[in-house]
This record gives C-alpha cells, sequence and structure tokens, in this order.
C-alpha cells in the first residue's frame, strides 16, 4: 500500500574522502531496501551500519566509532540479484568494468531500529543510495 511507504534518498555522496549519510530511523517499519547506484570509476567500500534499542543511557551515535558506550555493528544485506549475502564487516565493493551500474538489496532490520550508510576505502567515484522503509 502506497501510504505505507517512506522513500529516503540519502543523497549523491561524491567524495574525495570517506563519509556517512544520516540516520535513518526504521523502528515503525518492517521492510528496508537499498539502492546503489556507482559510476564507472567507482572504487569504494559501502558498508550499512545497525543499532537495536539498547541499555545504553545515551542515544547510540552511528557516525561514532563502537563500544560498550555505544553499540552498533555493521549490518549484513542481501543482493536481490542472486540472493548471496554479503557479509556487514566487509561491505559493498562494486565492481563496476567500464559503465554506469545499480546494484539492489534487502537490509535484514530485525531488531534494528536506526541505519547509517558508511563509505570507506574511497580512492574514486561516487555513489547515489536510495533506502526505502515500508511494511507492505
Amino acid at each position: 500500500m502506497i501510504e505505507n511507504r517512506q522513500l529516503k534518498e540519502l543523497g549523491v555522496i561524491t567524495l574525495s574522502a570517506n563519509g556517512h549519510s544520516s540516520i535513518i530511523n526504521t523502528k515503525a517499519y518492517r521492510i528496508v531496501t537499498l539502492s546503489v547506484g556507482v559510476d564507472a570509476t567507482a572504487d569504494l567500500t559501502l558498508q550499512v551500519k545497525g543499532a537495536t534499542e539498547s541499555h545504553q543511557t545515551t542515544d547510540v551515535d552511528l557516525t561514532a566509532a563502537q563500544g560498550l558506550s555505544n553499540r552498533w555493528d555493521y549490518i549484513q544485506v542481501i543482493n536481490n540479484e542472486d540472493g548471496s549475502t554479503v557479509d556487514g564487516d566487509t561491505g559493498i565493493s562494486p565492481t563496476v568494468a567500464t559503465t554506469d551500474d545499480d546494484f539492489e538489496f534487502a537490509i535484514n532490520v530485525d531488531g534494528i531500529k536506526r541505519l547509517c550508510l558508511d563509505v570507506s576505502t574511497w580512492t574514486a567515484g561516487g555513489l547515489t543510495a536510495v533506502i526505502t522503509l515500508f511494511n507492505d
């Protein structure tokens, strides 16, 4: 049902350094998808960070280092093309030959309340990442 969908575009990330998206609240949604468009020169790693509601006394900061007082982890994603999984610690490293490409993923959000995308090992290129949250 369209009224249950919420589209959040995280923007075009064209970096000369590593970076991260804004934090997305997934608490009210059962299904989260990730669409990643990369240009032909993309050489980077994209990881999904996630946090449950923990027993912390302060909010989790997905843009800061993880630890006992800041509990989050890298989240596994599932490639919708072939059903393969991408380990959260490894991340998505798009291999693009000579043309722009698009990759579609499902994110398992069982118990996850907040997400953030993190670009690391960037050396070239750019990407657009779109997260869609819905219940149907």
